[in-house]
C-alpha cells in the first residue's frame, strides 16, 4: 500500500513510478486552487528500467513497455499548454506519443505497430508542436471514441531534444541508468553540477529519495 501514487488505478508495472509518489491529495488540491491541470497518462514500468548501460548508451537494447494515454488525457495535451512531467516515465509516454503521431501521420502506422528505440532518426517531423501532434492524433482517432494504447521502445539520450515538456519532476538516480540519460536529454551536461550539490548535501536517491524540478 505504501508502494502506489495516489492516483495508480490500472495494474500491470513492476515498479511504481516512484516520482508520483511526491504527490498527496492535498498537495493535487492545492494544485488544483492554483489553476493547474492534472493529467493522467499510463506507463507499464518494465523489469528493463532496471537494467544498467553498458558502456555506450548507442548500444544498449531498449526494453518495451506499454503505454495507455486517454481521449480526455489527449485533449487536454492538444490544448498546448505548458507542461510539466511527473517522473521519467511520464516524458517517456508523452516522447512516444509524438513520435508515434509523426510515424502515422507520414507512414500511415498507427499504435498497431511498437514504436521504435531510435525512431527519431530516421523520420519527419510534420508537427511544429507537440500540442499540434496530440490534436492529430485526437482528430485521428475520433472515429474509435477512445484513447491511445501502444507499446514503445524509445530511447533518450544525451543530445536528444525534448518535445513534450518544458519541465521534469524527478527522483535522483543512479550512474549508468537510462533514466539518468533522461535527466542529461532534459537539462544539458549542467546536470553533472545538480548531481553533485545532490550528493555534498546528502539527498537521498531512488525511489523513496528526494526529487527535483528540471527545467529545459
Amino acid at each position: 500500500e505504501r508502494y502506489q501514487t495516489v492516483f495508480a488505478r490500472l495494474p500491470g508495472s513492476v515498479a511504481a513510478p516512484t516520482a508520483g509518489l511526491h504527490l498527496t491529495e492535498n498537495l493535487l488540491g492545492a494544485l488544483a486552487r492554483q489553476g493547474v491541470l492534472c493529467g493522467k497518462v499510463t506507463l507499464h514500468v518494465g523489469v528493463g528500467t532496471f537494467k544498467p548501460l553498458a558502456g555506450d548508451p548507442e548500444g544498449h537494447l531498449m526494453h518495451g513497455e506499454r503505454c495507455i494515454v486517454s481521449r480526455a488525457g489527449l485533449k487536454e495535451l492538444a490544448k498546448g499548454q505548458s507542461i510539466t512531467a511527473v517522473g521519467t516515465t511520464t516524458m517517456r509516454t508523452l516522447e512516444s506519443l509524438f513520435w508515434l503521431a509523426c510515424r502515422w501521420r507520414e507512414q500511415g502506422v498507427g499504435p498497431e505497430h511498437e514504436i521504435e528505440q531510435w525512431i527519431y532518426k530516421g523520420i519527419q517531423e510534420p508537427f511544429d508542436t507537440f500540442g499540434d501532434a496530440a490534436e492529430w492524433l485526437l482528430e485521428r482517432t475520433a472515429e474509435q471514441g477512445g484513447g491511445i494504447e501502444f507499446v514503445t521502445h524509445l530511447m533518450i539520450v544525451p543530445g536528444y531534444r525534448v518535445r513534450s515538456a518544458d519541465r521534469l519532476l524527478t527522483n535522483f538516480h543512479m550512474p549508468n541508468s537510462t533514466l539518468l540519460c533522461i535527466v542529461e536529454a532534459m537539462l544539458g551536461p549542467i546536470w553533472r553540477d545538480v548531481y553533485a550539490h545532490a550528493v555534498a548535501e546528502n539527498y537521498r536517491f531512488l525511489s523513496y529519495g528526494h526529487a527535483c524540478l528540471l527545467e529545459r
